[in-house]
């Protein structure tokens, strides 16, 4: 009796949270909030920035490189100072910059990774 009892719980739990993703699934919110995205993405930032710096210093990377790399991840923060005011009064726009921000450092993490240079 105890076995059947703790495995009808066990299904009530799986049927709670399958429906609470469910959901979430549908209503489209993403499960961070505005700020959580931008704060995120000045993290990356700052991550590839060092990134960038470790890559100079073991000379994986020339200076000239470096300031080219640094520049497009300028521009990404630019694109985040636009994004934060659009996540509140147009969400779609904001969160499509966002992802463009978040492109431009990846494209520049893709390319330290094949200059051997190390998250």
């Amino acid at each position: 009796m105890k076995t059947i009892s703790r495995w009808l719980n066990s299904l009530a739990f799986v049927l709670v949270i399958a429906t609470m993703l469910a959901c979430s699934a549908l209503t489209g919110v993403s499960p961070q909030g505005p700020e959580a995205q931008i704060g995120n993405t000045l993290t990356l930032i700052t991550a590839t920035r060092d990134m960038v710096t470790v890559g100079v210093n073991a000379g994986k990377i020339k200076v000239a490189d470096a300031e080219n790399l640094r520049d497009q991840l300028n521009v990404a923060r630019k694109g985040v100072d636009v994004a934060e005011p659009l996540l509140t009064s147009a969400p779609s726009d904001g969160v499509a910059r966002l992802d463009a921000a978040r492109a431009a450092i990846q494209a520049v993490k893709d390319y330290l990774m094949k200059k051997g240079v190390n998250p």
